[in-house]
């Protein structure tokens, strides 16, 4: 059974957001941790997958709290993380990995050590769906150059619509 302890790092918690916790796991005598804003043991997973420890089951203990969260399978536990939102509490929902370019730190908020390192790719340029200009997009699914564009072409696609139904009257 693999042992994780997790603490929180009390220095980063802000008025807006909670703090940092760091998961640490020593296996045969090799030190896994990340440090991630939610879902720590989880990042954690993910990254003793990557190292290729078998699956197996995963004890998780907090430093200030009694007991520890017992979880079948490490497999399992990498596909789950934390989530939350303004309009939903905190709850455990399916990891989903974001595209490499959004961010410059690890996935998930973690630092992970002896991992292959890929080279972020930056994106292509795109034609913009609005006004037809060429930019280099954020995200890889981005069709506008601009929020105004989006708006424009959302306003189109609105217009469109409801013209036949005006015609009929």
């Amino acid at each position: 059974m693999i042992t994780i302890q997790q603490w929180p790092d009390e220095l980063t918690r802000t008025q807006e957001n909670n703090c940092r916790y760091e998961a640490e796991a020593v296996i045969d005598g090799e030190r896994y941790s990340v440090r991630a804003r939610r879902g720590a043991p989880f990042a954690l997973a993910r990254v003793l997958i990557a190292a290729g420890i078998p699956d197996q089951p995963v004890s998780v203990a907090h430093s200030s709290l009694r007991g520890a969260m017992t979880y079948r399978s490490l497999h399992r536990m990498a596909e789950l993380t934390v989530k939350e939102s303004a309009g939903t509490p905190v709850r455990l929902g399916r990891y989903e990995e974001r595209p490499a370019f959004l961010s410059g730190e690890p996935q998930n908020g973690g630092s992970v050590a002896p991992i292959d390192v890929v080279p972020i790719q930056t994106p292509e340029l795109t034609e913009c769906g609005a006004c037809g200009q060429r930019f280099r997009p954020l995200r890889e699914w981005s069709r506008y150059c601009s929020p105004r564009c989006k708006q424009r072409a959302k306003r189109a696609r609105r217009e469109a619509a409801d013209a036949p139904i005006a015609a009929v009257l």
